[in-house]
């Protein structure tokens, strides 16, 4: 394995991924620094079986560290102009966030409400029970299964890449899932 044949096959492909977050010239820059990263860690490299989600991986690396650099940067409150800053992993939050309805749509109405009102709406619960005729631990009950059961249904349909934040960095659709929200276009 070498570095110009790892170049070769994933350039195009890491360089897209960072495209997704960022804009041209930063994603330029990252892919530059994942392939210096390859280079220098191919001797470590065990498994050449695994080499996409090592390559992968390490680009991975390289956003994290790209955005603590980029938040530990200090502004100058002398700026005319806002530095402008490269997508964050939140973005894909709010990605993955608007399939929720659909999910919502296939479960217990009952748990479906719970979530709607308390997460998405961001109600408070003590004033919901007395709203919806429950009692506050009754409402309580209702909200962790329906976030269970969205939870449940979101992993069933993808496969979510998250930074330490919890934050969705990547997804990809399961092969078995059919119909499900993200899967939509």
């Amino acid at each position: 394995m070498t570095s110009e044949r790892l170049w070769h096959e994933f350039q195009a492909r890491i360089h897209a991924w960072f495209r997704t977050r960022t804009d041209s010239t930063t994603a330029d820059d990252l892919t530059q620094e994942t392939f210096l990263r390859i280079h220098q860690g191919l001797g470590r490299l065990r498994d050449e079986d695994r080499v996409a989600a090592w390559v992968f991986q390490i680009a991975r690396n390289v956003w994290i560290d790209h955005g603590r650099r980029e938040a530990a940067r200090p502004t100058t409150p002398l700026q005319d102009e806002p530095v402008a800053q490269p997508e964050s992993a939140s973005n894909l939050n709010e990605v993955v966030g608007g399939w929720f309805e659909g999910f919502l749509n296939e479960m217990p109405s009952d748990q479906a409400q719970a979530v709607r009102l308390a997460d998405l709406q961001g109600r408070k619960q003590s004033e919901l029970a007395a709203e919806l005729g429950l009692s506050p631990s009754g409402l309580k009950s209702r909200v962790q299964r329906g976030r269970h059961q969205l939870r449940s249904m979101l992993l069933e349909c993808c496969e979510l890449e998250r930074d330490g934040s919890g934050n969705v960095l990547d997804y990809r659709p399961r092969t078995h899932a059919k119909d499900c929200p993200c899967c939509k276009p």
